[in-house]
């Protein structure tokens, strides 16, 4: 939590610096992966044993992806051509924005 913007209302109606608290909240999805042993393992027992868990974000194919757009509504190619897609965590972090911006203006018409 911090205070680094300026509510202006409050610091004309005080006549004194008034800032305005917040924070920043970002979630990402995270799986836990099961590293296996290799065919390579010195004892035969441990193949495809799990050998270790670890923790990273999701990169699941078969969650929800769009693709990139510039500011003109285009879509963004990578060097060969190809439109480059948005990770679906992305897909979510903007939706949730989107209607943190309508919510926001839905109480700001209403004071």
């Amino acid at each position: 939590m911090h205070a680094d913007e300026l509510n202006m209302v409050m610091t004309e109606t005080y006549g004194k610096t008034i800032y305005h608290y917040h924070l920043h909240i970002m979630v990402l999805p995270v799986v836990d992966k099961e590293m296996h042993g290799s065919k390579r393992c010195k004892g035969p027992a441990l193949v495809e044993t799990v050998k270790e868990v670890m923790h990273q974000i999701s990169h699941s194919k078969r969650e929800k992806s769009e693709k990139a757009l510039d500011k003109n509504g285009n879509p963004i190619l990578n060097r060969n051509g190809k439109p480059v897609y948005h990770a679906f965590y992305i897909i979510y972090r903007i939706s949730f924005a989107r209607a943190l911006t309508v919510a926001s203006g839905e109480v700001r018409q209403k004071s």
